[in-house]
């Protein structure tokens, strides 16, 4: 396992994540006839896996090379900083995979957490990764103290796509059902708005920890493919 970056506390920083290219608000077009999701759209070509329900997305700029971005974010040593921010009284303790280094299909990722109620931990599959594209999580098991109380099928969905002048855009979609009507309930009125600020903050964390590797020689990160294979020739 590779050493952990060290980044500097995000002291005032705001939770206003910029917009980047394909940083598309698509909310207010869900209702429409002829929505189609772009994170199910490029997630098909991956997985067979159903989708719940498009529930959100935020997206950021990134001023670091994507490779440098999808080592980050593929690797374990900083995901649990990342996909569990802004949790209330849970400190990240530790991600590690099942069986494997990295992210890749049907992998698991386990992120372990300290809480009031004492350690914690939780499962995550990952349903497709495409190297330096795309990278989704179900949560398949997880304690009450590291989700959102009411969520099923909850699924996150990054892309990430390098930017002309070498930055690196990265978005972050959320997708899930309710659990139950009541749920369904709750989750309308604040729901959303919790994951969407677990998002920008995890969000943050990714840009602060990528931006400090990329001013570096010789950075602590795991060597792994950041491209996908160029297509083959037919003979």
């Amino acid at each position: 396992m590779k050493p952990r970056l060290r980044f500097a506390a995000l002291l005032g920083s705001t939770l206003l994540v910029p917009a980047c290219s394909f940083g598309r608000q698509i909310e207010r077009e869900v209702t429409r006839p002829a929505f189609v999701d772009p994170y199910v759209a490029r997630a098909r070509l991956l997985t067979r896996v159903p989708y719940p329900p498009f529930q959100g997305d935020d997206c950021m700029t990134i001023a670091a090379p994507r490779s440098t971005v999808w080592k980050i974010l593929a690797a374990p040593e900083h995901v649990d900083d990342i996909l569990l921010a802004d949790l209330l009284n849970v400190v990240p303790s530790g991600a590690r995979y099942r069986k494997v280094w990295t992210a890749g299909k049907d992998a698991v990722l386990v992120l372990d957490a300290i809480t009031m109620g004492g350690p914690r931990s939780a499962e995550l599959t990952v349903l497709a990764a495409a190297p330096g594209e795309l990278l989704a999580f179900r949560l398949t098991k997880a304690s009450e103290e590291l989700t959102d109380v009411g969520l099923a099928q909850l699924t996150w969905t990054f892309l990430v796509e390098e930017r002309p002048d070498g930055t690196t855009d990265v978005a972050w979609a959320s997708h899930y059902d309710s659990d139950s009507p009541f749920a369904a309930a709750v989750l309308s009125m604040g729901g959303k708005k919790k994951q969407q600020t677990r998002r920008q903050a995890g969000l943050l964390i990714l840009k602060a920890l990528a931006e400090a590797a990329a001013s570096m020689k010789d950075p602590p990160l795991h060597e792994m493919p950041t491209a996908p294979d160029p297509p083959r020739r037919r003979r």
